[in-house]
């Protein structure tokens, strides 16, 4: 039998119930070996309120105030429905978080302050991958997709780039 593919994952954000799916069966894969999951937990400092508020003026005039107004609006009332729902019909079931799928499938879990620094870098490294999966977070650096042997592959859960960022998900 020839030898698996070493594979690391590099995400961020909390275990998505569709990303734990994606990440047992690379797991189960018998011609891959998932040696790491990286989670890249770097969050960039918010811009205050003011100067997004200017910008949103600036760029998109007043429409953008009835714009926020509507939203902010909108994810009230989303807030509001999700409480409720969540009093009659009891809580959603929690997520699993990596630990825990750590814990139940064996595969190592990294978190990192931030993937592009060096001791992320020297952490990949040691891992040696042959094949890096991009699932979610921000755009990475030339100095991580280029460490795994065979490079990077960035999977996307929505086509792009006409649905770029968060939301509904399905590979």
């Amino acid at each position: 039998m020839r030898e698996r593919l070493r594979v690391v994952v590099f995400t961020a954000g909390p275990l998505a119930p569709i990303n734990r799916v994606f990440y047992e069966r690379l797991a189960r894969d018998p011609l891959l070996e998932l040696a790491a999951i990286v989670v890249d937990e770097y969050r960039r400092a918010r811009t205050p309120l003011v100067a997004r508020a200017v910008r949103g003026v600036r760029e998109d005039g007043l429409a953008w105030i009835a714009f926020k107004l509507a939203s902010t609006l909108e994810a009230l009332v989303s807030g509001v429905a999700r409480r409720l729902r969540a009093r009659a019909h009891g809580s959603p079931r929690p997520e699993e978080s990596y630990e825990a799928f750590a814990r139940r499938t064996g595969v190592r879990v990294h978190r990192v302050p931030d993937i592009h620094r060096d001791e992320s870098l020297a952490l990949i490294r040691s891992l040696q991958p042959q094949l890096g999966v991009i699932v979610g977070g921000r755009i990475l650096r030339e100095a991580v997709i280029t460490i795994p042997e065979l490079g990077t592959l960035n999977i996307h859960k929505r086509k792009v780039p006409e649905y770029r960022g968060g939301g509904p998900v399905g590979y």
